[in-house]
């Protein structure tokens, strides 16, 4: 019409398709998947991973939970931290951190992890 503005040819929702494509594309997997590959695999709850109990047996599969989350969905840590039973942010960046220092020397869990992986990218 003249005045220098460009019609926008894409309708909103071929918009919304492309963005939901790219959000299937960028994160294989959601969270409420990874918190039940790491309850099932540790034989613990969806509830336990979620909890705030700190017994051993609850502990690790949070932190594998969280640490899966943190390497297959690309969020902020302070997203992470919500959805993993509403953990602040620095306690996301510690069980990261330590899974990630764990897997270097413990080769089972290495495996287990993987494992964990290719499940969830398989779904």
């Amino acid at each position: 019409d003249g005045d220098g503005k460009e019609e926008n040819p894409v309708g909103r929702d071929e918009v919304r398709t492309d963005i939901e494509i790219a959000y299937l594309y960028e994160f294989p997997v959601d969270e409420a998947e990874t918190i039940t590959v790491a309850g099932k695999d540790y034989k613990v709850n969806k509830n336990d991973v979620l909890g705030k109990k700190k017994n051993k047996e609850f502990v690790l599969p949070r932190q594998v939970c969280t640490y899966l989350v943190c390497e297959m969905m690309n969020l902020p840590l302070f997203t992470i931290g919500q959805k993993v039973g509403g953990r602040d942010y620095s306690t996301v960046i510690y069980s990261r951190d330590k899974v990630s220092e764990l897997i270097k020397t413990d080769k089972q869990l290495a495996l287990e992890i993987n494992d964990m992986k290719n499940l969830l990218l398989k779904k």
